[in-house]
């Protein structure tokens, strides 16, 4: 061998004790393998990573490592690398103890006179596993978001969206990937977009939260209100690097509001001006609301019945109290609804007032039991009610009176008619002294009749009882027409048409002359100083049936 060639030779050897040097102290683990897969040196990296000593790596083959290849598909990939000249990728290899790690593989394929490929091998397991866990984080986090029914975005310092969640994606009809790159002037009206941009700026600047409620309107026309926190995002120096920002839609929201305040301010103008007290009362606690009106009747103050919740319950009437609590009781253990009653409270004047309180409404809560009632205020109707009974009173004492009178003028009359008969016989019997035995019977009988209206005068005014007796009402009938045959005026003529039977009829003797000598007067001053004609009275008797049958009557007539 020629100096040359020894001179170029130990160069070459003292290059690769260089690089074997080198190798060694490389903290990735390094091959030299055949192109059969047979590794023919590696370094004290690889065996650490592995467990395995280099004299037992020596003896195995890539194969023997490979975790997930198996032995065609690491020939296929040497020969991929020998076309390419070099390689770069990730598989898992097994230690001697058994267990897998991850790890990432730089190959170059080396040519020469015995083809080989040397291999850096570096242990990624850590950062494979930061790189799951991180993955695991991420779609916590996602999955945390899209859950949400806030519309979640996020911004850059540009305000270019960086992503979005799936509420969203939904509310604005726009997918994340056609979000992500763009600006509200893409997707927002250009009013709604300037608006926005404006906020984003103050937010990042001012490294606080900001919050707004904002009607934006999106190109297809919708215009909702949305209740919106931003908040900037820092980098680990400190530095705002964007913003994260979440809304949520208060349209509905606020509608509601604003109707709910209407229904209040109507609510509450009802209450001032309704002419009735509203409340609500507690079992338990007593008074919890008043309307306003409860100051016009009692006198006070409305602060005092919150103050003294018992206040309306000792202002009833002690006569009333229990009509009250039977109301009450009705509604609350019954559960009856629509139950009022009326009763009176003293006011703080002292005056007496009096309500119609309508238990309209039960409810079940925490403070026990509790009614919503509506009483209104009926003093002057009960005023007016007690001054109509007072006219209705006096009106019957006045119609009494009248009664009295008339019935005054009544006995007059029949007394001035008895009067009459006893006079004219007294005068018959002085003209003509021989018939005043015969006439004698019949002033007895005036006499009589006087002393029976005057038993019916005592009768009526409660002194003492009616006399029944069986009469023979014709018998009487004759006796009557005998007795005012004489008193009647001359030109009248009493003709009788009596029936062959009649019954007898039970009583008071001295009502039924009454009734027939009433029904002969009466007949005769209708008639008066007229002649030539007729005046009938018929009496009729129909005690079985509403249809008097033929026999059952008796006429009076009186001819001139």
């Amino acid at each position: 061998m020629s100096q040359q060639t020894k001179t170029r030779a130990a160069e070459q050897q003292l290059l690769m004790d260089r690089y074997r040097s080198i190798l060694q102290t490389s903290m990735d683990g390094v091959w030299w393998v055949d192109m059969q897969g047979r590794l023919l040196e590696v370094n004290a990296s690889y065996c650490a990573m592995s467990g395995y000593s280099e004299q037992e790596l020596l003896n195995l083959n890539i194969a023997d490592l490979e975790d997930q290849e198996s032995s065609g598909d690491i020939a296929e990939h040497t020969r991929k690398v020998m076309e390419r000249g070099e390689d770069r990728f990730e598989t898992r290899h097994r230690r001697k103890d058994g267990t897998v790690f991850d790890i990432e593989i730089s190959v170059r394929y080396l040519p020469g006179q015995s083809d080989q490929m040397i291999a850096f091998l570096r242990d990624i397991t850590s950062r494979k596993q930061a790189e799951e866990a991180l993955w695991n984080e991420k779609a916590f986090l996602r999955c945390v978001i899209d859950s949400a029914n806030d519309l979640i975005y996020f911004k850059d310092l540009n305000s270019v969206y960086l992503g979005c969640n799936r509420a969203s994606e939904i509310f604005t009809g726009v997918a994340e990937c056609d979000q992500v790159g763009k600006t509200d002037f893409d997707l927002l009206d250009h009013a709604t977009a300037v608006i926005c941009r404006e906020r984003d700026k103050l937010v990042m600047a001012g490294e606080t939260a900001a919050h707004a409620e904002e009607w934006v309107t999106y190109p297809d026309g919708r215009r909702v209100l949305l209740d919106t926190l931003k908040t900037p995002i820092f980098d680990k120096n400190g530095r705002a690097v964007g913003l994260v920002g979440i809304s949520r839609d208060i349209t509905d929201r606020k509608e509601m509001e604003n109707a709910l305040r209407a229904s209040e301010n109507r609510y509450r103008s009802l209450m001032e001006n309704i002419p009735a007290i509203v409340y609500k009362y507690s079992t338990r606690s007593g008074g919890l609301f008043y309307s306003p009106q409860v100051e016009q009747v009692f006198e006070y103050p409305l602060q005092a019945f919150y103050d003294n919740p018992l206040l309306w319950k000792n202002s009833i009437h002690p006569e009333d109290t229990m009509l009250v609590e039977q109301a009450i009781a009705r509604t609350c253990d019954h559960g009856e609804t629509g139950v009022y009653v009326e009763y009176r409270v003293r006011n703080r004047s002292g005056n007496w007032i009096w309500l119609r309180d309508s238990l309209i409404q039960r409810e079940i809560s925490s403070k026990g039991i509790e009614i919503f009632g509506i009483a209104t205020d009926i003093t002057e109707r009960k005023q007016a009610e007690e001054e109509r009974i007072k006219m209705e009173m006096q009106l019957h004492q006045a119609q009494k009176l009248e009664s009295l009178g008339v019935l005054a003028g009544g006995i007059a009359h029949d007394f001035n008619n008895i009067l009459a008969i006893i006079i004219g016989h007294c005068s018959l019997a002085q003209l003509r002294p021989e018939s005043a035995e015969s006439r004698l019977a019949t002033i007895e009988n005036a006499a009589e009749r006087a002393a029976e209206l005057c038993r019916q005068m005592l009768a009526y005014a409660g002194k003492t009882e009616f006399v029944r007796s069986r009469i023979d009402m014709w018998v009487l009938v004759d006796e009557m027409v005998r007795m005012l045959q004489s008193t009647i005026s001359q030109n009248v003529t009493i003709i009788r048409d009596l029936a062959d039977t009649i019954p007898d009829i039970t009583g008071d003797a001295g009502q039924l002359r009454q009734i027939v000598m009433n029904l002969i007067i009466n007949a005769t001053e209708a008639i008066g100083e007229n002649r030539g004609g007729s005046q009938d009275s018929t009496a009729l008797h129909g005690y079985q049936s509403r249809t008097v049958r033929p026999g059952l009557s008796r006429q009076l007539r009186y001819a001139w």
